[in-house]
């Protein structure tokens, strides 16, 4: 008891406890209602939305995910010397650059959309509505997912929270129903495109406000150190995307049918995961701080506090829905299949149990060690492929689950193998200094 109250007192518990519950809740309900009105509209429908949307996802590590970390940090640092005019050349290269990428690929992907449904799914016009309509989404997201950096690194925690996912969640609820019974699948990715849009166009403005009309003068162009150090992040995501498409990809080739109840599986176990993210940003500003003065001490104490709540919060989501698994998959999602509620709990388990590791990937990311991050992605990635493989032909569903849930501990694994060697810790729920 006296740990939890330490943790409990030692935290920013408003903020944890706040923003823990807006940006997961707000993706829970979202999630939720979305997969709840795309089955009663289809099963197999709802398949072709899952698959169309992760294939769509493999680019945007390439827009928007890559520079995050990276921005996370030079905001963070600007922010501590009150540099406005680094801050503002950041936030001009967020606009110009990334949104000149998101623009670039958006036509891209829409005109080589047909070409690549002809060769993996013989000119399925449904999937290639889905995946042209979903590329509308890029530049929304693209401005969304990097004014996080903004609203962090210059403490208004709340406002990334709100701009990420409840404005998104708001529209997206509203629209959904009147545009899937209009136009079928497709407006179901229009519902999300529209409330990217005006979650992104708040974020913009929001951040434009966050600095004093005189400092708006940039200093400096950072796209040379951007080009330097966020290809290694841009790959690293990529990766990840892949993992989740992998599976997606690997059943669709059998069952549209299983990708649906495999995305369904994903996504409840995204709950623990956004978790787990959500609680890591509460630190990430510490971890900045700490790594530039090489203070490995509270680097170490940081982490293991991190590691420690997270836990704590992850168990009892994936506890609740181990023991709830076959009502919720049954009454909410209509899957009374026996081999999709084992699934899931093989899923929850082994999602609960790499957070042993703590935050790697996020420690890596944030001190500039982004390159060791796209290792342990990398090596993770060489034995997902034969795991997936094995899986997905011996055990369907159920394979391409474990192979996704065991490779989320391998890269945990790599990861702190990764963080010993550049950080001097170890990492997790016993982290501490790597003495020698």
């Amino acid at each position: 008891m006296s740990f939890l109250k330490s943790l409990f007192q030692r935290a920013n518990f408003r903020f944890l406890s706040g923003g823990l519950l807006i940006k997961a809740s707000s993706i829970g309900i979202r999630t939720l209602i979305t997969t709840v009105v795309l089955y009663l509209f289809d099963s197999t429908e709802a398949g072709y939305y899952f698959f169309g949307s992760s294939f769509v996802q493999l680019l945007t590590p390439v827009v928007f995910m890559g520079i995050t970390p990276m921005l996370l940090r030079e905001v963070t640092l600007a922010h501590k010397e009150k540099n406005y005019g680094v801050i503002w050349s950041w936030f001009d290269y967020y606009l110009v650059y990334l949104g000149s990428i998101a623009l670039f690929w958006t036509p891209v992907l829409w005109f080589l959309a047909p070409y690549l449904v002809e060769l993996l799914y013989g000119g399925d016009q449904k999937m290639l509505k889905i995946i042209q309509y979903s590329s509308l989404a890029l530049l929304p997201v693209t401005l969304m997912w990097n004014s996080q950096s903004f609203f962090r690194g210059m403490g208004y925690h709340y406002r990334a929270y709100l701009a990420e996912d409840s404005l998104l969640m708001i529209v997206h609820i509203i629209t959904l129903y009147p545009l899937i019974s209009k136009f079928g699948i497709v407006g179901a990715i229009v519902s999300y495109v529209l409330g990217a849009y005006v979650a992104a166009i708040w974020s913009v403005w929001n951040c434009f406000r966050l600095i004093p009309p005189a400092e708006r003068v940039a200093v400096s162009k950072p796209y040379v150190s951007f080009l330097k150090k966020g290809w290694a992040v841009i790959c690293s995501m990529f990766l990840l995307r892949l993992f989740t498409w992998g599976g997606n990809f690997a059943l669709s080739l059998n069952s549209m049918e299983w990708v649906s109840a495999y995305s369904v599986i994903i996504n409840i176990l995204t709950l623990p995961i956004v978790a787990t993210g959500v609680i890591g940003n509460v630190y990430t500003l510490q971890w900045v701080v700490f790594a530039e003065k090489g203070d490995w001490e509270q680097l170490a104490l940081s982490s293991k506090k991190a590691s420690r709540y997270t836990f704590i919060v992850v168990a009892a989501l994936s506890l609740g829905a181990i023991v709830f698994a076959e009502p919720i998959l049954k009454y909410v999602f209509n899957l009374t299949k026996p081999i999709v509620v084992t699934s899931l709990r093989v899923a929850l388990i082994v999602g609960m149990l790499r957070i042993v590791y703590g935050h790697t990937s996020l420690l890596l990311d944030v001190t500039n060690n982004a390159q060791q991050t796209l290792k342990s992605y990398f090596l993770s990635f060489i034995s997902f492929v034969p795991i997936l493989y094995f899986g997905v032909t011996e055990f369907e569903l159920l394979g391409a689950v474990c192979a996704y849930a065991v490779t989320l501990i391998v890269m945990s694994f790599w990861g702190s193998v990764f963080v010993q060697n550049n950080l001097s810790i170890y990492p997790g729920i016993w982290a501490r200094v790597k003495r020698g």
